[in-house]
């Protein structure tokens, strides 16, 4: 049986009260395992930042541009607004103000290949600034499979 009706944390906080109320630890502990929990809402999804942005930024500009009716409209609005967050650094959380944060993305690199990417990248976009990211990772692939097999050591990790 699974609830998918219901609100999650509300169901739970509803069936903590009634299993406390009859001092079933016992029950207690097993409703509130990982597994339980599984079992009955199924696997937690992970949320995709920009779906979450756009349910609040539709539900905002609802109410405050009610003159705003196409789709074509709203969506236009919503994508500039991502974008400059996007632009700006700003990290979106659900139901939170926009947050600064730093744009150092830091990335483990695993193979030479991304390596040598990585310290490439920088030099492609400024050589090439009306480039797409699919149109320099290419440049830098078709540049990786020039180099020797020696060159290629010079990027091992």
């Amino acid at each position: 049986m699974r609830i998918r009706k219901m609100n999650r944390k509300v169901v739970n906080e509803k069936i903590v009260k009634f299993l406390s109320t009859y001092d079933t630890t016992d029950l207690l502990d097993i409703w509130n395992s990982a597994e339980s929990q599984e079992v009955v809402f199924g696997k937690t999804k992970k949320v995709n930042p920009y779906m979450e942005f756009r349910v609040a930024e539709l539900r905002r500009i609802k109410l405050s541009h009610p003159d705003v009716i196409t789709r074509d409209e709203i969506n236009q609005m919503i994508s500039e607004k991502w974008k400059k967050a996007k632009e700006d650094g700003l990290s979106l959380k659900s139901n939170d103000e926009p947050e600064e944060t730093t744009k150092d993305v830091s990335y483990e690199v695993s193979k030479p290949f991304h390596k040598f990417c990585l310290d490439k990248r920088g030099g492609y976009k400024t050589e090439f600034p009306d480039d797409t990211s699919i149109e320099i990772t290419t440049r830098l692939k078709d540049e990786w499979r020039t180099l020797t097999v020696s060159e290629k050591k010079d990027w091992s990790i």
